[in-house]
């Protein structure tokens, strides 16, 4: 049975996305609480529901609807709490924080620090992959916009350790890319 909450799930989220793609945004929040309901570990609800509710959403004059954002971190953190060690969900949340709606560096600065303490998780085998770059120069923006530039620097001076490790390592941009979010069929 337990397996069977998850197609369930699957097929709702497929659901989802046809409403999104015809802009029936309403539609769309129903969806995402009874998926992450029947299948609490996937990511993927958790973060693309919040971008939704972040950037898609749009009011009557189709602005963005700031009237959302409550919700979007409420399932962030909803989603930390069933999945605690995975980077994405600390990420999107600070971006979230970061990102030009709330403008909340402070809170962007946390959230972010608790990703670039988290990894990844390989969907086909479950086994850790390193957090993406990305993740870890997100950390040395945020560090800069609360005015520790001490921090930003040294975020920065890691970060190109990692990128010269990476590339002197013989390793190719696709064998190091995230792969967290892939799953192969």
């Amino acid at each position: 049975f337990a397996g069977f909450k998850e197609v369930i799930a699957s097929a709702l989220w497929v659901r989802a996305d046809e409403f999104f793609h015809q802009g029936l945004y309403p539609a769309i929040l129903p969806i995402v609480r009874m998926v992450t309901w029947l299948d609490p570990h996937n990511i993927s609800v958790y973060t693309t529901g919040a971008w939704h509710m972040d950037y898609n959403f749009v009011d009557e004059n189709n602005r963005s609807d700031k009237r959302y954002i409550p919700q979007s971190i409420a399932l962030l953190k909803e989603g930390i709490e069933n999945n605690p060690n995975r980077w994405d969900l600390y990420f999107e949340l600070g971006w979230t924080h970061y990102g030009k709606k709330l403008e909340d560096y402070a809170g962007s600065l946390r959230y972010i620090q608790l990703a670039c303490q988290q990894h990844g998780v390989d969907p086909n085998t479950g086994e850790k992959v390193d957090r993406p770059a990305f993740v870890d120069r997100a950390l040395a923006h945020a560090y800069e916009r609360v005015g520790d530039f001490n921090n930003s620097v040294k975020q920065w001076e890691k970060s190109a350790v990692r990128a010269k490790e990476l590339v002197s390592g013989g390793k190719t941009p696709a064998e190091y890319a995230d792969k967290s979010g892939e799953a192969t069929c």
